[in-house]
C-alpha cells in the first residue's frame, strides 16, 4: 500500500465552495482526487487538515486506513495483519480461558480459530473465536444453519473482552450482497476486518480498530476491548454510486 496523493482540507474545501458538489461529483477525475473530502472532510468540525489517497498493487484488494493524529508518548499500537494460532496452541489456550467462556460453549461440537497480533510474544495481542454450529442433515442446504459465536481477546494471560454474536447461513449482513453460506472454512469470515489495535496507556487497556464494508457505505469504528466491548467512536461514510 502506498499514498498517492495527499489533498490539503483548504484546498478541497475551496473547489466544492466555488464549483458545488454537483459539479465536482460529475467530473470524474475531479471527484477521484478529491470527492473523499465530501464524505470525511466536509463532515467533520473542525475539518480534517488534509486527506490522503491510497493505492495498493491490487486494487481488488483495497485497504481502507485510518489515520489519528496526536496521541500521547504512552501511545502503542498494533497492526492489523495477524497470524494464525496453530491448533496446538489454541489447545492450551481454550484451557486457559475456559473460565471466561460462556457455558453454553462448555459442552458438544466446538470450532475454534485464533489469530495472533504483533511480532513480540510477551507483548502479542490474541483473539480466539469459538463457534457452536447447528448443522443441516447432509445434503440440505449449506453445512452449518447457524452458529453461536463467542470472540474473545487476550494479552498477556489475561482476558481482556468476551463478545457474543450469531450468524445463519442465508440471513442477510450487507444490503445488495448475497447472504452467507456457513461451512466449517467460512463461519467465522464476517464483513467486518481489523486494522489494528490502539492502547493510549502504555499497554493498560487496549481498543481495537475496525472497518465494515458495505455497498452503501464504509463504516470506521473504535472499540474498547473490556466486559461489553462499548464503542468509543464509529464513523459512517456514504459512498457514492
Amino acid at each position: 500500500m502506498r499514498i498517492s496523493a495527499v489533498v490539503g482540507g483548504d484546498s478541497a474545501k475551496r473547489i466544492f465552495d466555488q464549483r458545488g458538489f454537483n459539479a465536482v461529483y460529475s467530473d470524474h477525475a475531479l471527484w477521484n482526487r478529491i470527492g473523499c473530502y465530501w464524505g470525511l472532510g466536509a463532515r467533520v468540525d473542525p475539518p480534517a487538515l488534509s486527506i490522503a489517497r491510497y493505492e495498493t498493487p491490487d486494487s481488488a484488494a483495497e485497504e481502507l486506513p485510518l489515520a489519528i493524529q496526536g496521541l500521547p508518548a504512552s501511545a502503542l499500537t498494533l497492526g492489523g495483519d495477524g497470524r494464525p494460532v496453530s491448533p496446538k496452541e489454541l489447545g492450551a489456550l481454550e484451557r486457559r480461558i475456559a473460565a471466561s467462556v460462556p457455558k453454553a460453549f462448555s459442552r458438544g461440537k466446538l470450532l475454534r480459530i485464533g489469530r495472533r497480533y504483533g511480532a513480540d510474544p510477551e507483548g502479542a495481542l490474541i483473539e480466539v473465536l469459538l463457534g457452536k454450529p447447528a448443522e443441516n442433515p447432509s445434503g440440505a442446504g449449506a453445512p452449518i444453519d447457524s452458529i453461536e459465536i463467542c470472540r474473545l481477546y487476550l494479552r498477556q494471560g489475561r482476558v481482556l473482552s468476551v463478545e457474543r454474536f450469531s450468524r445463519a447461513s442465508g440471513r442477510e449482513e450487507h444490503v445488495d450482497v448475497e447472504p452467507p453460506q456457513l461451512d466449517e472454512k467460512n463461519w467465522y469470515l464476517t464483513a467486518e476486518e481489523t486494522l489494528g489495535f490502539l492502547s493510549l496507556d502504555g499497554g493498560a487497556t487496549w481498543a481495537r480498530i475496525s472497518v465494515d464494508v458495505g455497498f452503501e457505505g464504509i463504516s470506521w469504528a473504535i472499540s474498547r476491548l473490556a466486559q461489553g466491548v462499548p464503542r468509543l467512536w464509529e464513523f459512517y461514510l456514504y459512498t457514492y454510486h
